[in-house]
């Protein structure tokens, strides 16, 4: 698992695979702050169960005001058996930037009886808890799928001062 936390750190030219444990976020990888994954592979991580009773976000990779760079995420997958959010299997960011990007082939299946549980196959961006603006920019999301919302992208949260730019990307 790789972690950065409020720090410039840069993860460059890694293979994060496999990754799963039972925690809340970034089943792979969790980036923070000034953070930096770039030319990275983040693959069949996640969980096919979940032990705790908590919301998971990210099964591929957490980017919280970080950046994905030139990333391929692909193959990861959360499923739940429990009346809690599990949302984007691939990525879940708020406050981040995903540049150049592949995400494809993530799963996000929730057993439980409602679908609302189970949000954003591919990629979950999140409102966030401030005046950020979240990027996703030249980025090719597709083949993810989710049982609830957005099997290839989820946006949650409303903000007259919260923005999302997508820029020449294909969802």
């Amino acid at each position: 698992k790789a972690y950065t936390e409020a720090t410039a750190t840069v993860w460059d030219g890694f293979t994060i695979q496999n990754g799963g444990g039972n925690i809340y976020a970034g089943r792979g990888a969790w980036i923070k702050d000034y953070g930096t994954l770039r030319n990275c592979v983040i693959r069949n991580n996640g969980s096919e169960t979940m032990s705790s009773s908590t919301a998971i976000y990210g099964g591929g990779v957490y980017v919280n005001g970080g950046t994905l760079e030139n990333c391929k995420v692909y193959g990861n997958k959360l499923s739940n058996n429990k009346p809690y959010y599990i949302c984007g299997a691939g990525v879940y960011m708020t406050d981040g930037r995903i540049v150049d990007c592949e995400i494809y082939g993530n799963e996000n299946y929730s057993n439980y009886s409602s679908s609302t549980y189970s949000q954003g196959g591919g990629l979950y961006i999140s409102k966030g808890n401030n005046d950020k603006t979240s990027v996703v920019e030249n980025t090719y999301v597709h083949d993810n799928s989710s049982r609830g919302n957005g099997g290839g992208m989820y946006v949650s949260g409303r903000s007259s001062t919260r923005r999302v730019n997508i820029i020449n990307s294909k969802i």
